[in-house]
């Protein structure tokens, strides 16, 4: 028998839809979406916007430059793309995050609020940073909080590896695991407190 399809993909597929229509039309509309631009230029220039690091850490220029090399010329819409792809992801995550945390109602929710709501969808349309870092401070977050309360190596690494990837989109990042401290408030709490902290390693060095 094949397994049930989730009861979020209509939602994701809704979310999708609204964020990826007319992609291809879409150009730049803010000044520090024409620095990624620039910055994405770096298959063909060998290096980023000179002022990139005052926008942000280097991973969503260097994003925007892999979807430039694909293509195989720069285009206007590389960023919005990543906006797009990392704010329909965020559907799911955030269907996967309320459901385990309240139940297959909140998780349900969630994903409809998130595939429908006017400013996921504006900034999903957008070349700029939010969507992308949105997704990985979520997922980070969550991760952070199952791996501190749990324990595991794989649970930990996949933890570190999604809280550096944030704070390689925005210098701010770490919080994706500085909000986990709360989990520490519970049994073993140095045992969790040693996990946290490696999580925290994990993610410095990706971000280094």
């Amino acid at each position: 028998a094949r397994p049930p399809v989730p009861h979020n993909v209509p939602f994701t597929l809704l979310g999708a839809g609204l964020r990826l229509y007319r992609i291809n039309e879409i150009g730049l509309s803010h000044y520090d979406a024409g620095v990624y631009a620039q910055s994405g230029l770096w298959p063909w220039t060998g290096q980023f916007h000179f002022a990139q690091g005052y926008f942000s850490p280097p991973l969503y220029p260097f994003l925007i430059g892999l979807v430039n090399a694909v293509a195989g010329s720069p285009i206007d819409w590389a960023g919005p793309l990543i906006s797009a792809i990392a704010a329909t992801t965020l559907i799911p995550v955030g269907f996967l995050v309320a459901r385990g945390w309240s139940g297959e109602r909140a998780g349900l929710m969630a994903a409809l609020l998130l595939a429908v709501d006017p400013g996921q969808i504006l900034f999903s349309r957008i070349g700029l940073t939010d969507e992308l870092f949105s997704l990985l401070l979520i997922a980070g977050f969550a991760l952070s909080l199952n791996a501190t309360e749990h324990g595991g190596w794989g649970r930990i690494v996949s933890a570190g590896l999604v809280v550096g990837l944030a704070w390689n989109t925005k210098y701010h990042g770490f919080l994706a695991a500085g909000l986990a401290v709360g989990s520490l408030v519970g049994s073993n709490p140095l045992q969790r407190a040693s996990r946290l902290t490696l999580i925290s390693l994990i993610a410095l060095v990706i971000y280094l």
